[in-house]
């Protein structure tokens, strides 16, 4: 299938689900003139926003002639190395991809910002101590000022 034909076959399914190029949008998250775009100049549109279109309106995109799985496969294990580096793993599900910390990683987390909650409750310690250091004084210069107020 060549471009013009993917354009064809998006419209003729849009057309028969009766759907407006608004209602597609809202459903594929694509804008109403992308729809317009993808079903009368194809060639300016994204491929990836195509596949959505596409997979929005229940239609399968085969790509041929490409050997991608292959370079997808040594990208695949790029990531898997680099991610067992990092001590992460990824969780892929059919609908999203996320990254998930390990429990190591997880750990080290906590006890960073464990850290760092106690040199902020130091920190608060001291504002603390210089605070009532502050008050001791004015009650000193208030005392001090009745008593210049009574002479």
């Amino acid at each position: 299938m060549n471009l013009q034909a993917l354009s064809i076959a998006l419209l003729n399914e849009r057309k028969r689900q009766r759907l407006s190029r608004t209602q597609l949008a809202a459903v594929s998250n694509v804008s109403t003139s992308f729809i317009r775009d993808a079903e009368t100049a194809v060639e300016k549109c994204s491929l990836g926003k195509l596949v959505k279109l596409a997979e929005t309106l229940g239609l399968r995109v085969d790509i041929s002639g490409w050997s991608a799985a292959e370079k997808i496969s040594d990208l695949n294990k790029k990531f898997d190395a680099l991610a067992d580096g990092l001590g992460i793993y990824v969780v892929v599900s059919d609908k999203e991809a996320s990254v998930v910390a390990t429990e190591q990683n997880l750990v080290a987390k906590q006890a960073k910002h464990t850290a760092d909650a106690l040199l902020i409750l130091q920190e608060l310690s001291l504002l603390l101590v210089r605070a009532k250091g502050y008050a001791e004084e004015a009650q000193v210069l208030v005392k001090q000022i009745r008593k210049e107020a009574k002479q």
